[in-house]
């Protein structure tokens, strides 16, 4: 029976139409049941929509083919596409026929087989189904429209991500991102991060395909499941150099401003002293590199002052060996004037 199967797949690819007795039908079902347990079946994300429990059609063909019911890619596409006729799987967009793709499937309940709006019996064999693959094996006009319509509609839609989706997404992203102090006009912001970091990861970790829906993904997490907010709760998320922080802790309040507030301080007060710690901060470091730029230089007067002692020991060494050469020289000069008087005395004795 399975021979016969393959040989309805193998007439169907080519162009012929094949007709599937009840038993041929209940084979498709025994095999489209074996499928579900081969291949697997878990929630899947693309482009940030989720599908609940579906399969992919590239891996439904290597099953068919490492399980002996397909000899080739060719034949389990055709076999495929008969398990697709007969309503036993569909593609979750009702788009596409069975592929050897990026696509995802879902099985269907055996029953809904048998409905006549999913299978046409011929009037010489009221049991058995016919399945052409001349036949269109497209959505219907309503569905090809509707899928037009979602096509045509915005790409900044928001993402069908659930709660918990965004939960997970979110504490990947508080790992992976940098969450620490940032200052923007002398004003320190601690446990925060910046808006624009936030898309930059999210279209590079590929949980989002574009920045608009990295954009539409970030508000989903502000405003439906209140796990990131802006550090005053002034902006929505934005691609741009705004603070934000994370809120994972759904029953912890969001930290506004800088720092906690301490309730017994008012926000007069937290103002003044803000101020005052930032001019104290700033005097601080004045303070800080003008003792610096001291040290420095007495390091160089320091330098100088050796520098000038080297030079005078120098120049002291130098005048005694003056001293010393102007003396012997004149010691010299002697000699040789008690010479010329020796010589002369020896001339006026001869």
């Amino acid at each position: 029976m399975a021979r016969d199967l393959a040989l309805d797949a193998a007439e169907y690819a080519n162009g012929g139409e094949c007709e599937l007795s009840d038993e041929e039908l209940k084979e498709l079902f025994d095999l489209a049941k074996h499928m579900e347990k081969g291949v697997e079946v878990v929630d899947r994300t693309y482009n940030l929509t989720s599908y609940r429990q579906c399969f992919i059609g590239s891996e439904a063909v290597d099953w068919l083919i490492t399980s002996g019911a397909a000899a080739s890619v060719e034949d389990a596409i055709a076999l495929g596409n008969l398990i697709f006729k007969a309503r036993l799987i569909r593609q979750v967009a009702n788009e596409h026929a069975f592929e050897n793709a990026y696509l995802f499937y879902r099985f269907r309940h055996p029953n809904h087989a048998k409905e006549p709006a999913a299978l046409a019996c011929t009037p010489d064999h009221p049991n058995r189904i016919t399945v052409s693959s001349s036949q269109t094996l497209t959505p219907s006009k309503a569905q090809a429209d509707e899928a037009r319509q979602r096509k045509a509609e915005p790409q900044t839609q928001d993402p069908a991500l659930s709660d918990a989706e965004l939960v997970d997404l979110a504490k990947r992203m508080q790992e992976e991102i940098t969450v620490g102090e940032h200052t923007y006009r002398f004003r320190t912001y601690t446990q925060c991060f910046v808006g624009r970091e936030a898309v930059e990861w999210m279209v590079k970790s590929g949980a989002a395909g574009s920045e608009e829906k990295a954009v539409a993904l970030g508000n989903l997490m502000l405003k439906k499941a209140g796990l990131i907010y802006h550090v005053y709760n002034d902006h929505e998320f934005e691609n741009a150099h705004i603070f934000y922080r994370f809120r994972l802790d759904r029953s912890q309040k969001p930290l506004l401003g800088q720092k906690a507030v301490t309730p017994t301080i008012g926000a007069e007060a937290i103002g003044d002293s803000t101020r005052r710690m930032m001019c104290l901060s700033l005097a601080k470091d004045q303070m800080e590199k003008a003792h610096q730029h001291e040290a420095e230089l007495q390091k160089q007067v320091d330098a100088l002052e050796a520098c000038n002692r080297a030079l005078e020991e120098e120049n002291t060494d130098l005048l005694r060996q003056t001293e010393s050469t102007a003396a012997a020289l004149e010691d010299r000069r002697h000699n040789i004037l008690y010479l010329d008087d020796l010589l002369l005395a020896a001339s006026g004795v001869e």
